[in-house]
């Protein structure tokens, strides 16, 4: 079941560069800065605390958006959810929705991603 939308996720190219565009010229808070195998991520937070976004760098270049700026994909809703497990396993039997990769398991949340019935890519995340 969703309840609740975690952040939008922005991929991008050049993460310095784009932390510090957020930062600097948008005025918006930089939350921690997290290194793993899938990249280099982070969230930032907007003035008044309500908007969340995450700038992601991709480890893999397959998943970085094209040179031209067009997207592979470049923006990212992330749905928080309750039993991810049990809700990937609904979503495969219905077969109306994609599943574009196994749940990955990191050590403070669980999280994969998925297509609905236009191709639109959305993830799911679970603590």
């Amino acid at each position: 079941m969703i309840c609740g939308l975690t952040f939008i996720e922005i991929v991008v190219n050049d993460f310095d560069a784009m932390v510090d565009c957020y930062v600097q010229e948008f005025g918006i808070k930089q939350g921690k800065i997290d290194n793993n195998e899938d990249g280099r991520w982070c969230q930032l937070i907007t003035p008044d605390g309500q908007a969340l976004i995450a700038l992601w760098e991709p480890s893999d270049p397959l998943q970085k958006p094209e040179p031209s700026g067009r997207a592979r994909p470049c923006f990212l809703p992330i749905f928080k959810v309750r039993g991810i497990y049990p809700l990937v396993d609904k979503l495969k039997i219905s077969g109306k929705i994609k599943i574009l990769e196994d749940i990955r398991k990191r050590p403070k949340y669980r999280i994969t991603t998925i297509a609905d019935i236009e191709g639109n890519h959305l993830q799911l995340y679970a603590e």
